[in-house]
């Protein structure tokens, strides 16, 4: 959870504070947790707003841009869902729809930002921020979030080509943004998970205490453990993600080229992740750490964890 304000062309941070959910934690149960830990976190800083932006992620998701011809706008959304029936097996009338008109490229038709998620969990987020006593103001999605985040305070990136991973525990956020505007935006199954997996692989030991290895090299030395070898098995799928989506932005001339891949998410901070992504993607990634610059009195160990958190708490209704 974050609060920033802003003051002149600068932000600041009020208050930020981050829970760590058990592990294996049983779905039925999670709901309760998460609520239990929001009023946690809300009393454990210096939060001065009930009013909350929340976003929802993962593959169900989905944010598409699409080039339609120019139409007066109460058709706009109609022409939108029969562009969007085309690219998901998911019926729309079980989604939340919304749309966003960019601009026009060419003059002649308008290029529509398309974001559409399954209504129960619109719902379901919907039900813990009342449960928690707070009050919703805005359902936003992840990978906009994130991109709101990077031009706050990394203006310089609207003039270029930003490829920008978010890796967290479960799922890694892909989105390319090109001079300021959104061209491409994905979520893959990756996450610090699968690092933890091949670690308790190699070591042949319970999940726990391989997150526990993990998570403190120098105990890699200590339990002979290979870890460039584990980052290079377990990270397969996030290289052929990120490659693909590259591949693609170029092809379809979304990009002419990706000037430069950031790294942001708890798994950003894991040793080594960044300089094997970059030996396999044969260009460098860098971690992103511009919000360390943000001023206030706030921990800044968790940099790296609020990254969608800020984007959301830059929101206005």
């Amino acid at each position: 959870m974050c609060q920033a304000q802003k003051v002149g062309d600068e932000y600041r941070i009020l208050a930020a504070v981050m829970y760590e959910l058990p592990v294996n934690l049983e779905p039925e149960k999670l709901d309760n947790v998460i609520i239990n830990a929001i009023k946690k976190m809300l009393k454990s800083d210096r939060f001065v707003t009930k009013d909350v932006a929340v976003s929802i992620g993962g593959g169900q998701v989905l944010v598409r841009k699409f080039l339609i011809p120019a139409l007066p706008d109460n058709e706009v959304v109609e022409a939108v869902k029969l562009e969007a029936a085309q690219v998901t097996f998911v019926p729309l009338d079980t989604m939340k729809i919304d749309c966003q008109v960019l601009g026009k490229p060419d003059g002649k038709k308008i290029e529509v930002l398309f974001i559409g998620a399954p209504k129960q969990l619109v719902e379901r987020q919907k039900e813990i921020v009342k449960a928690a006593n707070l009050n919703l103001a805005i359902v936003d999605v992840d990978n906009l979030a994130l991109a709101n985040s990077l031009f706050a305070v990394a203006p310089e990136c609207k003039k270029q080509s930003v490829l920008l991973l978010n890796v967290g525990h479960s799922q890694t956020n892909i989105i390319v943004l090109d001079r300021g505007n959104l061209g491409f935006s994905k979520n893959t199954n990756f996450g610090g998970k699968n690092i933890t997996a091949e670690v308790q692989k190699q070591l042949k030991i319970t999940y726990e205490k391989a997150e526990s290895i993990k998570e403190q090299p120098p105990l890699w030395s200590k339990n002979a453990l290979d870890m460039r070898s584990v980052l290079k098995n377990s990270t397969a799928d996030l290289v052929e993600a990120v490659y693909r989506a590259i591949e693609y932005c170029t092809t379809q001339k979304i990009v002419k080229s990706v000037d430069k891949i950031l790294m942001t998410g708890g798994t950003a901070n894991m040793e080594g992740l960044d300089m094997l992504l970059s030996e396999a993607l044969h260009m460098r990634v860098n971690r992103w750490q511009s919000l360390l610059r943000l001023e206030g009195k706030w921990n800044r160990e968790l940099a790296s964890f609020i990254s969608i958190a800020f984007g959301l708490a830059l929101r206005e209704k």
